[in-house]
């Protein structure tokens, strides 16, 4: 079975800003595909080529990728203040927000319409752990973006 038939959320973990160009040309080797970025904070920081969300959504457009921003919704640094302890996430509190389950909705709605959706992030840890966990709660496998996709 080819890449582009798994009904599985891929996983793609990135530096805080990867260079569009390359992840556009691995994702257009995938059908249907829609980039979901849950970076919460996906602005750069980088050179200029690089030029933050608003140059990947582009990029994303003429590779004729879709791209939808999460990080608001599934983020691993929420902005409600009941989800921090003491600096420190509490993934319970977390994962009973709204907030979270609309994000794990719109991800939900997205795979039942055939999208084929690639989560980027910059966590590995939290792409791997409470998300992975949240999505396979709803019964949607993970695995990671290989690293060639043909």
């Amino acid at each position: 079975m080819s890449l582009s038939t798994k009904p599985a959320i891929l996983l793609a973990t990135a530096k805080a800003n990867p260079n569009p160009d390359r992840l556009a040309r691995r994702l257009s080797k995938i059908d249907h595909v829609v980039l979901c970025d849950v970076r919460s904070r996906p602005e750069s920081r980088e050179p200029a080529r690089y030029q933050g969300q608003a140059n990947l959504k582009q990029v994303m457009k003429k590779a004729g990728i879709g791209y939808l921003y999460l990080g608001d919704n599934l983020g691993e640094r929420p902005s409600d203040t009941h989800c921090w302890n003491n600096g420190a996430l509490n993934m319970r509190a977390y994962a009973r927000t709204e907030t979270w389950k609309t994000g794990l909705n719109r991800l939900c709605d997205g795979l039942t319409k055939g999208f084929r959706i690639v989560l980027l992030g910059t966590d590995a840890d939290f792409l791997a752990g409470p998300l992975t966990r949240s999505l396979k709660q709803r019964g949607v496998h993970t695995r990671p973006l290989p690293k060639k996709t043909t």
